[in-house]
């Protein structure tokens, strides 16, 4: 009996071969592709597979990982995959179940609904992700819409035959199943009622009913339909019959089932429901089909509903035929701090946002405006930019969005106009409300939406007996809807009369000042107003002071920087002034939190305390998290995720105050989160801005007070080592040194301090002529900063250094010194509990145990630490990668070529992303040598040409060398055995060679010349090498 394929996509995909997991499929991508594969079942060509799963990846390098994954998933599935030279497809008659392909089966052909509809275990392919495949979400989010649509109407088709056969459990079972993955679905709710009296539970049926009109009017405003109420009053008074019972073949069914395909998005059912509106949602929709109408800013006073309004809109255009068939996508940005990119950052608030929504992750040097623009340019997209009045600095990130992407349109909402040339405007205000005269006053869509939102508070809210009442808030607030709600969230605890007095008699309450906006409008101040004077003195002085934080705060926090207590957040949160979060965090809503920072500054002198308070809580709370302390790692880096935000706005208000303390509390935190997620071109300019500031102050100090300057210059010379490591990451090692000296010059006019006055500068410096190459010199450099480390209990530069110190002996063939630094190293990074630096002295180790051909331990060392990296957030980093590619080497060496090859692809991916161009070279040196070792000699020229040149670019010595002797391989091969020795020769004796590569050209220089050592006589000189290099450049340059 053939092996049979078992494969389930419906839910969390399931793979089995003849009853028994799948062994072998670890690759995400490789599961990926199985299943794009069986669910398309159609022959795709390997350059659309390559996009597919690679897209952000050079098209050789992608088409070479889709080599390598087809080569490792064939193993594991055997022959069900037909693989050609320019295509692959799934064999579509191969012994293969897949559960989405009975489903359609089922749909199409009226056979086995019953079963089919079992089948639909949750969405197609449920919490199943691939990182960095853009086109492949895309296609799963399409897909997913699709099989749900055919799922639902398989389940209601065999609901409506349960009803017509008579087999009531079986059809009530489908009903609810249906309304379950989609509540909101009224074809499905008169399904159950009619199988539930026709059961006999006709008490069943008509509670049924109550259950589907509250759904519908919560999800989505609306009453049954007269059809269902008709059902439903004849179920009542006992006209309903059910239907006369038949036996149905079900083979013989009707047309099959045609969904349409929605097109991707993030909307998302609202919790409350939406009343009103129709006229501005055609009117916007009718706006958004003309061709020139790409950006249309809904404007209006705060609380007109913009946001609602906006959703609404998007959701209409959520169908098989929209406009946007590339997605729809909302981007919040009322939790965006019109603090950030301030003291002239370059980050752009707009650019992070969208590219959240939509799924876009940023990495590399390029700036987050670039790579949207670049992901964006072929799609036709709609977004919906929410709450954009504190960010209008930033309009023009959206002209230049518009300007590079034809098919995009955006909403905007705003209080006010982006004053462009290129926006259509739309004004909004409040919802009808009764003027005098009119008649059946319930229906005004003000009233049913107070009505709605005071039955939320209170249950046994009577609106026929507050009617009155409730059309005079209603003309008060001229139908503006955040005030309408806002006022009925105070039923809880006064009468409509009792609203009613407070906002005639007080002449702020929910009243505007603008000048261009008539007397007779309201807005969000005046409804604020009469929440402030409910407060306490105290309350309003909290929380005026809350109004300084940014992205949320906890209750420490409240407490030390604001003075809050629980009870006085649980009566801002009574008062809809504070949300409280999941997690027990809280945050203020947008609008509100503005007004409160306007109120706060009034009073300059308690504005800056309030900050100067908010700036010492982030600052002793990043302290606290110090590499030096003893700390919970992993519980450090989400703690410090959390509150980014915070800590941005406490270094940038330190930067601007000159606040030295405070910049010496956080920088070694905010220096430890950038180096660990890679983002070094951010952290480089952080710390810039910081140094320039600080440098002016200690300028000045100096200047009027001759001494006491001294702590400025301390911290000063910090910040400049910091800035020197990003730079260092860079690959800027000129630039380092240039910054490094100007610290240690510092240094010597400073009488105290702690290992980072001297012991980190020393160890860059060491570690530049490590990269470069001098290692004797970079020994000398990294046992100074050792020593001096030691002496002050410095964990963090004495793990450094221990670990730089093994990596030098370890390149000068001193294995066993090397050994001794990196297992004293790893004592210490253990002793503190610092997993990524265990990790990483577990990959050194592995690394050396490869230098000495002990590839099995190498094997068992590399995999502890990248089991270590994976447990930690912000993976994407320099330890990472590193282990990633020699572990690939190491595969190589044990006969595991290809996933030694995706190991090293991985890896170079993320050197690429952080931008560390010595890790660049690395990978690229290891894939020349992997690909070699597979004979791909053409790829292997490819990649030692790009690492040489990556090395040069760095004037990174010792790669150079390491390249250079890849290409003598090459140049062997290719019948040119005196220009291959000159190299081998200059390699074998170069001071910059690693001892592993000095004794490979030996080898080499051995087997070619038939004798051990080269003729010194026979050594070029490094002008005649530069030359000869130029020449290999030149000549491979096409490949």
């Amino acid at each position: 009996m053939p092996d049979q394929l078992r494969l389930s996509l419906l839910g969390r995909p399931y793979f089995e071969r003849n009853g028994q997991p799948l062994s072998g499929l670890t690759s995400i991508k490789g599961q990926a592709l199985l299943a794009y594969l069986a669910a398309i079942r159609q022959p795709r060509s390997r350059s659309a597979l390559a996009g597919l799963l690679w897209a952000e990846m050079p098209e050789e390098v992608a088409r070479t990982n889709l080599r390598v994954t087809l080569s490792q998933l064939r193993k594991v599935v055997g022959d069900v995959l037909i693989v050609t030279r320019d295509a692959v497809e799934y064999d579509r008659h191969s012994p293969t179940w897949l559960d989405v392909a009975v489903l359609e089966h089922a749909a199409s052909s009226g056979a086995e609904l019953p079963a089919a509809a079992s089948l639909y275990r949750g969405d197609f392919l449920e919490d199943f992700h691939v990182p960095d495949a853009l086109p492949f979400e895309e296609w799963l989010l399409v897909e997913r819409e699709r099989y749900r649509q055919l799922g639902l109407s398989v389940l209601g088709r065999v609901a409506e035959a349960a009803l017509e056969e008579g087999r009531y459990g079986e059809g009530i079972a489908a009903a609810r199943r249906l309304l379950s993955l989609e509540p909101w679905s009224e074809s499905g709710h008169q399904q159950l009622i009619k199988l539930l009296a026709a059961s006999g539970q006709r008490n069943a049926a008509l509670a049924q009913f109550e259950t589907c009109r509250r759904r519908l009017a919560d999800e989505l405003g609306v009453d049954p339909s007269p059809e269902t109420k008709t059902l439903v009053e004849e179920i009542r008074s006992g006209d309903w019959k059910a239907p006369q019972t038949v036996q149905v073949e079900m083979a013989t069914s009707t047309l099959p089932v045609e969904p349409g395909v929605l097109p991707p998005h993030n909307l998302r059912v609202a919790i409350t429901s939406f009343v009103g509106r129709q006229v501005e949602q055609a009117q916007i929709t009718e706006l958004l089909a003309k061709p020139d109408c790409r950006l249309l800013t809904i404007t209006g006073p705060g609380g007109m509903g913009k946001t609602r309004l906006a959703q609404r809109v998007a959701f209409g255009q959520l169908k098989p035929d929209t406009l946007f068939r590339d997605g729809i996508y909302f981007v919040p940005l009322g939790s965006v701090s019109p603090m950030e990119g301030a003291n002239g950052s370059a980050s752009n608030p707009v650019a992070l946002a969208i590219g959240a929504a939509i799924g876009l992750q940023f990495t590399g040097s390029s700036s987050p405006q670039t790579q949207l623009v670049n992901a964006l340019r072929q799609k036709t997209l709609l977004l919906v930019l929410d709450n954009f009045e504190h960010l209008l600095n930033y309009v023009g990130s959206v002209i230049e969005l518009l300007a590079q992407t034809p098919n995009l349109k955006v909403i905007v909402t705003s209080r006010q106009g982006l004053n462009l040339f290129e926006e259509w405007i739309f004004d909004l205000w409040g919802l009808a409300y009764p003027e005098a005269g009119d008649l059946n006053l319930e229906a005004f869509d003000s009233v049913q939406l107070f009505a709605q939102r005071a039955q939320r508070v209170s249950s046994g809210f009577d609106l026929a007996a507050e009617l009155p009442h409730i059309v005079q808030i209603c003309r008060l607030l001229e139908g503006m809807p955040l005030g309408i709600e806002l006022a009925a969230a105070w039923a809880r605890s006064l009468s409509c009369r009792e609203i009613v007095y407070e906002i005639e008699h007080n002449r702020d309450f929910l009243a505007t000042k603008t000048p261009n906006v008539p007397e007779r409008q309201t807005s969000l101040r005046a409804v604020f107003n009469y929440s402030w004077q409910f407060l306490s003195e105290e309350e309003q002085t909290i929380y005026k002071k809350l109004s300084v934080f940014a992205g949320g705060f906890s209750l420490e926090a409240a407490l030390q920087v604001a003075g809050a207590t629980v009870q006085t957040l649980a009566n801002f949160v009574t008062h809809s002034l504070v949300r409280q979060e999941a997690g027990g965090r809280y945050s203020l809503h947008g609008r509100l939190g503005e007004y409160a920072l306007e109120k706060l500054m009034e009073d300059q002198a308690e504005y800056e305390m309030t900050r100067d308070r908010h700036c010492d809580f982030f600052a002793n709370y990043t302290q606290q998290r110090d590499i030096d302390k003893p700390r919970d790692f992993k519980k450090s880096l989400i703690d410090w995720d959390v509150e980014i935000n915070n800590i941005r706005v406490a270094w940038s208000w330190a930067v601007e105050q000159g606040r030295a303390q405070g910049l010496l509390k956080i920088y070694r935190g905010l220096g430890e989160l950038y180096e660990l997620s890679g983002r070094y071109t951010e952290g480089l300019e952080l710390f810039q801005q910081a140094a320039t500031k600080l440098y002016r102050i200690y300028q000045e100090r100096k200047a009027i007070f001759g001494a006491g300057y001294s702590e400025i210059g301390e911290i000063y010379s910090h910040l400049l080592a910091f800035q020197g490591w990003f730079t260092l990451r860079l690959g800027q090692f000129e630039q380092t040194q240039a910054l490094i000296r100007q610290a240690l010059s510092m240094t010597d006019q400073i009488t105290s301090g702690t290992q980072w006055h001297r012991a980190f500068p020393l160890y860059q410096l060491g570690l530049i002529d490590w990269y470069v190459g001098h290692f004797d010199s970079a020994r000398q450099y990294l046992e100074q900063a050792l020593a001096i480390s030691k002496q002050t209990n410095g964990v963090f530069v004495t793990f450094l250094s221990l670990m730089h110190l093994g990596l030098t002996e370890a390149h000068v063939g001193n294995y066993q010194a090397a050994r001794r630094y990196h297992e004293d190293c790893l004592a210490v990074t253990e002793s503190v509990s610092m997993d990524n630096a265990i990790g990483m002295q577990h990959s050194c180790l592995g690394r050396l145990a490869y230098l000495s051909d002990d590839y099995l331990q190498a094997e068992q060392l590399l995999e502890k630490g990248l089991e270590l990296f994976r447990t930690i957030p912000n993976r994407n980093n320099f330890a990472l990668a590193f282990s990633l590619t020699h572990l690939g080497v190491v595969k190589w060496r044990l006969g595991q070529p290809e996933e030694g090859l995706q190991l090293c692809l991985e890896s170079l991916d993320m050197f690429n992303n952080i931008g560390e161009r010595y890790g660049q070279a690395l990978a690229l040196d290891h894939l020349g040598q992997i690909t070699w070792g597979l004979a791909d000699f053409q790829q292997s020229k490819h990649y030692f040409v790009t690492a040489l040149k990556t090395a040069l670019g760095i004037k990174a010595k010792p790669q150079i060398l390491s390249a250079l002797l890849g290409l003598a391989r090459h140049l062997a091969r290719e019948g040119q055995p005196n220009q291959a020795a000159q190299l081998l020769t200059y390699i074998a004796l170069h001071s910059s060679s690693e001892y592993s590569v000095k004794e490979d050209a030996r080898r080499l220089l051995a087997e070619m010349q038939g004798h051990g050592e080269p003729s010194l006589a026979t050594v070029p000189d490094d002008q005649q090498i530069e030359s000869f290099v130029q020449e290999i450049l030149q000549g491979f340059v096409t490949i």
